[in-house]
């Protein structure tokens, strides 16, 4: 097993899916112990060292079927967290398919101690399927004050309020990848008109990663408008720009909008 600082995770983790298309896996795996666990949206919970492994060498083998191509573009890097952003493209017949990802892990000790996976199934399958939470609320976590402004806004579906915490040129993402990339003052209005139409989206916060510019958030939420349901959970990556606002909103969860 390699003994690993923080750096050299880092330097790996920014590889973490497309050492899948090669044959080296022990690369990923020697960061792995028995205690470390892996959560995804299609497969659930995952334990041990070795059962990661296999999951990961079926993924890599899946990949390569696909002939798929893998983007990370982004990385934000805390204390004992790193969170890696990527989308995955390949063929499905006929249609092109992007897959927007996000990979939560946490490190303790060296070693990657879990592994939360968050995508939409819509691109693969047409239909959602709900985030099943693993993460509790926590109520004391820091939050950029600008953020906490737009959690007020979505969840009091004051449009106008959200509105004006974005810098000019800024955009929103929906989980199903850049077709649904919602840009400028006019694309914004309109996601945000569709999102809140029918009331706001109360979220509960479980975990808050913050790089000085990238700020990352696991949440739960059991509610959207006028619709309840069995709660879920999702992450959502909010880029701060220069003026202090918000310059980009990238949102990872399943959840089917109200009717």
């Amino acid at each position: 097993m390699l003994s690993v600082g923080k750096m050299n995770i880092k330097e790996i983790l920014k590889e973490y899916l497309t050492v899948l298309k090669k044959e080296d896996i022990d690369a990923l795996s020697s960061l792995l112990n028995n205690r470390s666990t892996m959560y995804t949206p299609l497969d659930g919970l995952i334990s041990g060292r070795m059962k990661i492994k296999n999951y990961i060498m079926n993924q890599k083998d899946w990949l390569n079927t696909k002939n798929a191509r893998v983007e990370i573009f982004n990385l934000i890097d805390a204390k004992n967290r790193i969170i890696i952003e990527l989308s995955i493209f390949y063929d499905k017949g006929e249609k092109k398919i992007e897959l927007p990802f996000v990979a939560v892990l946490d490190i303790e000790n060296n070693f990657i101690i879990n592994i939360r996976i968050y995508h939409s199934s819509w691109p693969i399958t047409g239909k959602h399927i709900s985030i099943k939470p693993i993460l509790k609320p926590d109520t004391n976590l820091e939050v950029p004050d600008i953020i906490i402004e737009y959690m007020k806004g979505i969840k009091n579906a004051d449009k106008d309020h959200v509105l004006s915490l974005f810098e000019v040129d800024a955009y929103v993402q929906e989980p199903s990848g850049s077709k649904y990339r919602h840009l400028g003052e006019s694309g914004r209005n309109e996601f945000y008109s569709f999102a809140l139409g029918k009331g706001g989206i109360p979220l509960k916060h479980c975990t808050a990663t913050f790089d000085g510019r990238h700020f990352a958030v696991e949440y739960v939420f059991d509610e959207w408008g006028n619709k309840k349901f069995e709660s879920q959970a999702g992450i959502a990556i909010y880029e701060i720009g220069e003026s202090g606002k918000i310059a980009a909103v990238r949102i990872y969860d399943d959840a089917s909008p109200p009717e």
